[in-house]
């Protein structure tokens, strides 16, 4: 083969392969919006561990996340966020304390960690 010939090859290549990529960074960005809409930006904005609180239902749990999914881990079971929350009710807290948390605390300590300073607050929903 020539030097011509590799040049034009290696060029295609790298455009195809740059092709394919944009192509699936965008349907992995469509997937999210499809699923969680107006509230992309808690998937986005959340990380792993983080606590999220409903004060409507006085429920908590942490969140657990894959690539196109987040979860709420509370003590019971694992709940997809659709079923879980309402969008007006919503605080999510990010854990400041280099300890994890105990996960047997209840509703009521979390104004306690928070005047520690365990929790620190990063969206709120309402």
């Amino acid at each position: 083969m020539n030097k011509k010939f590799k040049i034009i090859l290696g060029t295609i290549s790298l455009i195809v392969v740059g092709m394919a990529l944009f192509i699936a960074i965008g349907l992995y960005g469509m997937e999210i919006e499809d699923r969680y809409g107006d509230n992309q930006d808690i998937f986005y904005r959340s990380r792993q561990g983080d606590i999220v609180v409903n004060h409507q239902t006085k429920e908590f749990g942490e969140i657990k996340k894959t690539w196109t999914r987040f979860y709420v881990v509370n003590k019971l079971d694992t709940i997809d966020t659709n079923d879980w929350w309402d969008d007006k009710n919503i605080e999510i807290y990010k854990v400041t304390d280099l300890e994890p948390l105990d996960k047997s605390f209840n509703y009521s300590e979390f104004e306690k960690l928070k005047e520690e300073g365990k929790l620190e607050l990063k969206m709120k929903l309402r």
